[in-house]
């Protein structure tokens, strides 16, 4: 790998950005952010979870913990469709895309089981709320990144989620 030159941090710029779970979504309905995997060469299949996992992500933020809480953007290829590239965050927000559209049942909850079965819209108002208002910070990798330390970037942040 190519080294960058640490006298140059001009070439590297990060911003960091406190967005909200409905913030975030917003950019999906309104075509900013995709929900395609960035990871993946087939841009046309979309993300797919398992039910459980994905209820069980949900009840963890209901119970006020958010696994990763992070999420790292690539703002620096806007690609032909102008869209955000995520680079690590595809999956939950995919979850919480999918299940804030109604689209599936809350199920394999342990601490939370009287919310097996519900629906986005079935939760109360205090718990969907909880959802949308969730804090996610997003780290963004911005325009005038340098190829070189945006690949140093993206490879330190993938191998920090084995940590």
């Amino acid at each position: 790998m190519n080294n960058v030159n640490h006298n140059d941090l001009s070439k590297i710029k990060i911003r960091t950005q406190i967005l909200t779970v409905a913030d975030l979504l917003h950019e999906v309905s309104i075509g900013t952010m995709s929900l395609f995997d960035a990871k993946s060469d087939n841009k046309s299949e979309k993300f797919s979870v398992d039910a459980i996992e994905g209820s069980q992500y949900i009840e963890s933020m209901l119970l006020g913990i958010v696994p990763q809480p992070c999420m790292l953007i690539d703002e620096t290829l806007l690609r032909r469709d102008d869209k955000l590239t995520l680079i690590d965050g595809v999956g939950r927000l995919f979850i919480l895309h999918t299940f804030t559209e109604n689209n599936w049942e809350l199920s394999g909850l342990e601490l939370l089981p009287n919310e097996n079965g519900k629906r986005y819209n079935d939760l109360t108002i205090v718990y969907r709320n909880i959802i949308m208002y969730t804090k996610i910070t997003c780290h963004i990798i911005e325009k005038g990144t340098s190829d070189i330390a945006k690949e140093v970037i993206t490879q330190r942040w993938l191998k920090s989620l084995k940590i």
